[in-house]
């Protein structure tokens, strides 16, 4: 090399081997470094020890140095490839000098990829060596004598060493900033899911909520025209548990926390713990963003999940806060009768609904000391509910189905069987507010304030939670939960080569 181009491109070549046993090839190169550039590109193929050339190959090479170097400007490639013969297409220029590949896009990715590792390592070395402006500064030793256009050799040493410890921090700046950055344009991928949103430049005033860990839950019934309801309160009241955290001894509890660990998906989970919040495609389903891949989710199923892990983990934990007003639970479990059983008599209607109002209240204890769900037994009354995620309000105009589904779906003979169905009960009530379809016993449709409130707490609540509080089990993947649509390191390829 030194013999052919020169001393200045053999002192900063890297030298580059490497193979790959599936595709059946093997890759010798010199490549310049990021110290070396030069107006005209010099790009030397060897396949099979013939002269050919390769212009998507070249092009691919020469795109790995577009971070490296200044622009206009070109590095040093020499690239032998051995491969099979059989896969190198030589019939597409009269004198055979152009050749085209079998498999051309994974060879070169593989190309690209070993000339990538080697510049990352590569451009971490570099050093920048820095000189004061002003001739009186510190780091330069002034001249014994004045007349003397030079300094001492004294002086020389000193500014030497001066100069390269100025240089270490702007090394080590170098090095730390070469890591985080990507070695090529594909690569470079907002993925940070604390970088602001475009939502945040477009969505009006969201509705507050206090940071507390304890949330002002009078804040959540305010309006009545957000949230339409049988039931409406004006002002709620916290109502904390004697004991700040109850540890769960019961077996039954403990089998159901076992089974969620036994069924994670590690795969998913990472993808859930590290995602970034896209957008919301409609109330059903919102995009996401892990690493290069864009996925579409299904919000309902996921925040459904995790409401009913987080109510196991917090049994006999959780905080209730009070209704201003209490609900009748015979008149709510009737409306959900009438419309189950629409064939059903009235007489008979009035006393499923008196059933499920006695099943009920015989477990009031029960339901306020492990799940928050607050009962007035001589009256009958629904006097409070429990907080699941700070700032999350339930949706008050679905407890009707609720409350029937509790007497109704809940097995309550069995312990285990029983805690379960509450826990999944519960999370089935909080996440129908990404539900599409709206209960018939709500009277009206999502208004554009409600769509705008339930969009906020997507955003800034339950996709938050989801990267700490869920756990995903493998069915999420089966039942086509989580679906992955797109690829954006493969989408920029598609548009590079446009």
């Amino acid at each position: 090399m030194r013999t052919l181009f020169g001393q200045d491109i053999s002192r900063e070549l890297i030298f580059v081997s490497s193979s790959d046993d599936e595709l059946k090839i093997k890759l010798h190169a010199a490549i310049s470094n990021a110290n070396y550039n030069r107006k005209k590109t010099t790009f030397i193929l060897f396949i099979n020890n013939r002269l050919v050339d390769s212009p998507g190959l070249k092009k691919s090479v020469l795109s790995s140095y577009v971070n490296y170097l200044p622009k206009n400007t070109y590095p040093f490639a020499y690239l032998s490839l051995t491969m099979d013969p059989r896969n190198v297409d030589v019939n597409v220029h009269p004198t055979k000098k152009e050749v085209h590949f079998l498999w051309e896009d994974r060879i070169i990715e593989f190309v690209q990829k070993c000339i990538d590792e080697q510049l990352v390592g590569a451009n971490s070395s570099r050093t920048f060596y820095t000189q004061s402006t002003f001739p009186n500064s510190s780091s330069v030793n002034p001249a014994p004598n004045s007349d003397t256009p030079s300094h001492s050799s004294k002086g020389k040493e000193k500014k030497k060493e001066s100069s390269k410890d100025q240089a270490k921090p702007t090394q080590k700046k170098k090095k730390e900033d070469n890591s985080l950055s990507a070695s090529s344009p594909s690569s470079i991928i907002r993925s940070d899911s604390r970088l602001q949103t475009l939502t945040s430049f477009i969505t009006p005033s969201a509705p507050k909520f206090s940071s507390s860990s304890q949330p002002d839950t009078s804040q959540l019934q305010d309006d009545n025209t957000k949230r339409p309801a049988s039931v409406l309160h004006k002002k709620n009241t916290l109502i904390p548990k004697k004991h700040k955290s109850n540890i769960i001894l019961l077996t039954s509890i403990l089998n159901l926390l076992s089974t969620i660990d036994a069924s994670i998906n590690q795969e998913l989970h990472e993808i859930i713990k590290s995602h970034v919040y896209v957008g919301q495609a409609d109330p059903k389903y919102s995009l996401v963003q892990h690493v290069s891949s864009l996925y579409i989710v299904n919000s309902h199923k996921l925040c459904k999940e995790m409401m009913y892990q987080i109510v196991l983990r917090n049994f006999s934990n959780l905080v209730t806060f009070q209704l201003s007003d209490e609900a009748p639970i015979q008149n709510l479990v009737l409306l959900a009768v009438q419309l189950n059983h629409k064939n059903t008599p009235e007489s008979e209607q009035n006393e499923i609904a008196l059933d499920f109002t006695r099943e009920i209240a015989s477990k009031a204890e029960m339901l306020l000391e492990y799940f928050g769900i607050l009962i007035n037994v001589h009256e009958c009354t629904l006097k409070g509910l429990p907080i699941i995620l700070d700032g999350l309000s339930p949706p008050t105009h679905l407890l009707p189905l609720f409350l029937f589904r509790l007497a109704s779906q809940v097995d309550w003979k069995n312990e285990q069987a029983c805690f379960e169905g509450i826990a999944r009960e519960l999370a089935r009530y909080y996440s129908q507010l990404l539900s599409r379809s709206h209960s018939p016993l709500s009277g009206s449709d999502k208004t554009s304030d409600e769509a705008k409130e339930m969009g906020w707490q997507l955003e800034n609540i339950l996709f938050p939670a989801l990267r700490t509080e869920l756990k995903p089990p493998s069915s999420l993947l089966s039942d086509n939960t989580i679906v992955k649509i797109a690829s954006l390191d493969r989408l920029y390829k598609v548009f590079e080569r446009c």
